[in-house]
């Protein structure tokens, strides 16, 4: 979308306020498509860097897991804090 915008030459603040996007945006996707890229190139360059995005997923060792499913399976009621200082 942005570069049939910018093929028209249309200025970078109509599109962005057609597109509810920032300037800055704008002009990155621009500058990205002047230096011989596609759009689906930026398209691809944005999944990639958004996947580097957010939290971590936890991951537990085995021995962490069998700990704790024997805990709950005991029934034993601790609170969160004497778990995390166990493990």
């Amino acid at each position: 979308m942005i570069k049939a915008y910018f093929q028209e030459n249309i200025k970078v603040l109509d599109i962005a306020n057609s597109l509810g996007r920032s300037k800055q945006t704008i002009y990155k996707v621009i500058n990205y498509l002047k230096e011989g890229h596609s759009a689906y190139d930026c398209y691809k360059q944005y999944k990639v860097n958004k996947n580097r995005c957010g939290r971590n997923k936890t991951s537990l060792s085995q021995a962490e897991k069998n700990f704790i499913q024997t805990h709950l399976e005991a029934g034993a009621l601790m609170s969160l804090t004497e778990l995390i200082q166990i493990l």
